[in-house]
């Protein structure tokens, strides 16, 4: 009987540091390492996955912030206009009833008072 020879190859693992090795034994190192390296990039994907999601909800968070500003600022604009729109309509009442007072009075408004009153 004869007996087969086994070839062997280089191994640059840090094991064997490009020693000759078994091809078996070779297979076995390299099979190890892919383990390995799909592992560590299944990590890699996930943390890039849960950070990606972390990073949407921040962002999704801050756009209803903006949303919420957004409408503070106009229901700020709107109060204020409504209250400059009460000023305006208080004003017009006082300078009427100004008006009608004189007028019931008898005093009579020189041309000077007319053109400040009336623009």
């Amino acid at each position: 009987m004869s007996k087969r020879i086994r070839t062997k190859v280089f191994c640059y693992c840090k094991k064997c540091n490009g020693a000759l090795v078994d091809p078996r034994t070779n297979l076995n190192i390299r099979q190890n390492i892919n383990h390995l390296l799909l592992v560590h990039l299944e990590l890699l994907l996930n943390r890039l996955v849960l950070s990606l999601s972390v990073l949407t909800n921040l962002m999704l968070n801050l756009l209803m912030l903006n949303l919420l500003m957004l409408n503070l600022l106009m229901l700020n604009l709107l109060m204020l206009n409504l209250l400059m729109l009460n000023l305006l309509m208080l004003s017009l009442l006082m300078l009427s009833l100004i008006l009608i007072m004189m007028k019931w009075s008898g005093i009579q408004l020189n041309d000077y008072l007319k053109e400040i009153i009336f623009f």
